[in-house]
């Protein structure tokens, strides 16, 4: 393990009983990267950031923060990490403040300066007085949040972290973490269900299906395919549709009543439109449209979850 890898794993492997819950998962986040890790339901994305936050040892393989092992960051002494994996347990009766002055006691305790500061930082210095009972769920996860940053952590590890957010909440907290990225430089490595979310906030993601990762790779990578779906409205679809049918680059060709949709290159858009011209043929409108992060986690998870109920 080498370079300026902040997360990397090797071989990771857990198992309950005769369930696998990771199987030979390698990884490796970057600095200043924001790391998505998506799946279904027991794919296995929260066993991995238990394992990396050291709740959960691994059967095999191993698990790297900052290029040591997750053990030696736990005894303290080397870089910060910041970590929200289960909901910590709040006391209703006291103030958001004194639930983070707390809470940071179990870790060595923290200034009055840098609780006022995580308060600001995720919205909640208004009701910082007020009962934690009184919290909505989104201010509560926002109160979490504050306390993963008291610390002010290198690397942020975060299960979930907008799981049950309302619209502005889901905003909040993603501008929240784009800021901490790109003004504090802080590493981010988050799980979620939330796939238009994490296409706005991550950099790179990680697909894990059955414990495996099936796919993985900056954003714009994995979504800029080699094919991109193309609609075609013109003035004679069926004419257009016989036409791309025979020609070079065009593929899965489709006519329908008022357009003609194929799957090509992106840099052979410009040629079918002149093909189509040159055929007498009148194009009111040609659409590309870019596989989305929530169309290449379906298309993902449902072959592979085929693909593992066939093996079994």
């Amino acid at each position: 393990m080498s370079g300026d890898a902040i997360i990397e794993t090797e071989g990771l492997s857990k198992r309950y009983g005769r369930t696998w819950a990771l199987r030979e998962v390698d990884l490796r986040v970057e600095r200043g990267q924001v790391y998505g890790l998506l799946g279904p339901n027991g794919a296995g994305k929260s066993t991995a950031i238990r394992v990396l936050t050291g709740l959960v040892r691994p059967t095999r393989g191993r698990a790297r923060l900052f290029g040591a092992p997750v053990s030696a960051l736990r005894r303290g002494g080397g870089p910060v990490v910041g970590a929200v994996v289960e909901e910590p347990a709040l006391y209703e009766y006291l103030s958001g403040r004194k639930n983070l002055k707390l809470l940071a006691a179990l870790s060595g305790g923290t200034s009055a300066q840098a609780i006022s500061e995580a308060l600001e930082l995720v919205g909640l210095s208004s009701r910082q007085h007020d009962k934690v009972g009184t919290y909505s769920h989104g201010m509560r996860r926002r109160l979490y949040l504050a306390q993963a940053l008291l610390p002010e952590p290198e690397l942020l590890i975060l299960d979930e972290p907008a799981s049950g957010l309302d619209p502005r909440g889901l905003v909040e907290v993603r501008e929240l973490l784009q800021r901490l990225s790109e003004k504090r430089g802080v590493t981010i490595f988050l799980s979620s269900h939330l796939l238009y979310e994490v296409e706005q906030l991550c950099t790179h993601v990680a697909v894990i299906v059955s414990g495996q990762v099936v796919a993985d790779g900056p954003v714009e990578e994995l979504l800029g395919a080699e094919q991109i779906r193309v609609e075609i409205y013109t003035n004679n679809p069926h004419l257009a549709g016989r036409l791309l049918s025979g020609y070079h680059g065009a593929e899965r060709v489709e006519a329908k009543a008022k357009t003609v949709e194929l799957y090509c290159a992106p840099d052979a858009v410009a040629d079918i439109n002149k093909m189509l011209v040159s055929e007498d043929l009148r194009v009111f409108g040609l659409i590309p449209y870019r596989e989305t992060l929530e169309e290449l986690y379906m298309r993902l998870t449902e072959d592979n979850e085929t693909a593992h109920d066939d093996s079994n």
